[in-house]
């Protein structure tokens, strides 16, 4: 008589990685790293006013920041909103 064993709502448990704060930290660096780059390369096509190049670097490196540190909050309330809404499924087959 064969027979099979249930698995309980803790062993069906799946286990999600976490995202940690070193790994939004070297993808928005390596995101906004481009973004400014690129901004400056074109300003110094513009112009060459040492100045304007330097602040336009600064204005561009200031509003990377706030915008990848909103896609960071963001997306980490809905990761944890999406894996609290799949923890309260019934597990039980």
């Amino acid at each position: 008589m064969p027979f099979s064993f249930k698995k309980s709502k803790l062993e069906t448990h799946e286990h999600h990685s976490r995202s940690s704060i070193l790994s939004d930290f070297i993808l928005g660096s390596q995101d906004g790293l481009v973004n400014v780059l690129g901004i400056i390369l074109g300003i110094s096509a513009a112009t060459s006013d040492i100045r304007l190049i330097f602040v336009a670097g600064l204005a561009a490196l200031g509003a990377e920041s706030i915008s990848m540190g909103a896609v960071a909050y963001t997306s980490t309330l809905a990761r944890r909103k999406y894996y609290l809404n799949e923890r309260g499924k019934d597990l039980s087959y």
